[in-house]
């Protein structure tokens, strides 16, 4: 993906004219802990990569990294555990080697596997998210940090490091360091092991976020002229795939570096370096603490909504799991102007959801928590709008004491008890029926 090089660039050019962020090593606030299940990490192997440089080539080009290595570690406030594994390909297999690991990694970002439900809901038109992610580059860096191996790539002809290698190094190298200290790359595998949608989608902010943050300061450090030629690089980058693809998508996929390096700046700006590292043994649990960084930092938890668990002959459904405040204002923002929808789903507290699907219908079912009543009756009305106006549904009737709309080409229903409500949006009327029987708002 090119995105994080045109938000690092985006950042250069509104940073440079400011001081340089200070990151202090005030204590941060006691741990908490979660349980995930961790996956096996990949063994490295001890033969002979497909397309690796021959031994002088690899020998300094390692030099080369491992200088920007001990540069990382003064930057980002830790020692690596053990020297980086830095693993050096001929310039074809590493590209080779670079898109199918970002194939790998797109292929577990929130918007995959949501093309019916977004066709549905009115944010896609004929295309899949899958050909659309299909269609992105990724960034033209001379190195990638592989988490599922936990090894540097790099390429073979990266040979005097100039300023805009560097910065891309420091990134790197940083995903790389975290790892070593917070197994980055096994808490990943586990949540992607366990349809963590919304925590993924929050633990990728912080990771990214952590990089691009430091990332960011590093350029800043540099001198002014070597600045503005890593700022000219990046916003350089040919940019016509990202500007192709609908905004939902972009800015799913920019989240992490964007939202995340706020996220990062203001752990950092509230109790130091400390703060971040304190971040991964007490994770973000949503989109919704990446957007509020004051609600994670004052300990705040995401409502414990119960599981969705909806059964249907011959339907396939999901995994339950949480939708998100992220997921949510880019849907409302179908209906809602873009200040509206993000303060309609600014009292989210937590959900579930799940999709169902037979051979020839699609059913997205619902339930969320709130801050108040009054959230939640904010919520109802964008639902109301976007039923209005995107689904051209019409004003809906009253029905088992909530709306329902399901005379036209979609059966929707919504209902709200106090700071709660239910949703199902449908293709078929049956279906929806269905699906609408067997959850409640919580």
């Amino acid at each position: 993906m090119r995105i994080r090089l045109l938000v690092l660039a985006v950042a250069i050019v509104v940073a440079a004219c400011d001081a340089a962020p200070s990151p202090t090593t005030t204590e941060a606030p006691a741990p908490t802990t979660t349980s995930l299940t961790i996956p096996d990490r990949a063994e490295t192997t001890t033969t002979m990569d497909p397309g690796a440089a021959d031994d002088a080539t690899a020998e300094r080009v390692t030099e080369a990294v491992l200088q920007v290595a001990d540069e990382v570690e003064v930057l980002r406030g830790l020692i690596f555990v053990i020297e980086p594994d830095v693993l050096v390909l001929q310039p074809e297999a590493y590209s080779d080697r670079l898109g199918s690991y970002y194939e790998s990694l797109l292929a577990t970002s929130g918007p995959v596997g949501k093309t019916d439900l977004y066709r549905t809901a009115g944010l896609l038109r004929f295309d899949t998210v899958e050909s659309i992610l299909g269609r992105l580059e990724p960034p033209p860096t001379p190195a990638f940090y592989d988490l599922g191996s936990g090894r540097l790539v790099v390429r073979g002809d990266l040979d005097e490091v100039d300023p805009v290698q560097r910065a891309s190094l420091v990134h790197e190298l940083i995903l790389t360091l975290t790892d070593q200290h917070h197994s980055t790359g096994e808490t990943r595998a586990a949540l992607v092991a366990a349809g963590a949608d919304d925590r993924l989608r929050a633990f990728d902010a912080l990771l990214e976020g952590d990089a691009t943050y430091f990332q960011l300061v590093y350029v800043q450090n540099l001198p002014s002229e070597e600045q503005a030629a890593v700022a000219a690089a990046f916003a350089a980058t040919d940019s016509a795939v990202v500007g192709g693809i609908p905004d939902f998508i972009r800015s799913s996929l920019a989240f992490p570096y964007d939202a995340g390096t706020t996220f990062v700046a203001e752990l950092v700006s509230s109790a130091g370096i400390a703060a971040v590292d304190q971040a991964y043994r007490s994770p973000p649990e949503s989109s919704e603490h990446i957007l509020h960084p004051e609600r994670y930092r004052r300990g705040e938890t995401v409502a414990a909504v119960a599981p969705i668990s909806v059964a249907v002959d011959g339907a396939e459904t999901t995994p339950s799991a949480t939708f998100g405040e992220l997921q949510l204002e880019q849907l409302l923002s179908l209906s809602l102007d873009p200040g509206l929808a993000t303060q309609t789903v600014d009292g989210w507290r937590g959900d579930q959801y799940q999709l169902i699907e037979t051979t020839n219908a699609f059913a997205f079912a619902l339930t969320l928590a709130m801050q108040s009543d009054d959230d939640a009756i904010e919520v109802v009305g964008g639902f109301i709008a976007h039923a209005r106006e995107v689904l051209g549904a019409g004003d809906g009737v009253e029905a088992a004491g909530g709306l329902l709309w399901d005379d036209g080409s979609y059966y929707v229903f919504l209902d709200r008890v106090g700071d709660g409500l239910m949703y199902v949006l449908a293709t078929d009327r049956e279906l929806g029926r269905a699906v609408r029987s067997q959850i409640q708002a919580p």
